[in-house]
């Protein structure tokens, strides 16, 4: 299948498309949710997230 993107971006894509589902579907940790898309570190995450949604998760879920 073709989407159009590097495959690095298309896996930062869909991280980041599976946490904020999981952001606004769970209240799981941001640790779980970092592990649960394939970061070892929470803040990481949180940086590639705020990156592609331009907030921080935690203000996601809440504006969720």
């Amino acid at each position: 299948m073709l989407t159009g993107q590097p495959p690095l971006g298309y896996l930062t894509w869909w991280r980041m498309t599976t946490a904020a589902r999981l952001l606004r579907t769970s209240d799981a940790p941001l640790r779980s949710i970092a592990a649960q898309v394939g970061y070892t570190s929470e803040f990481a995450f949180a940086n590639a997230f705020k990156r592609t949604h331009g907030t921080a998760p935690g203000m996601y879920r809440r504006g969720s």
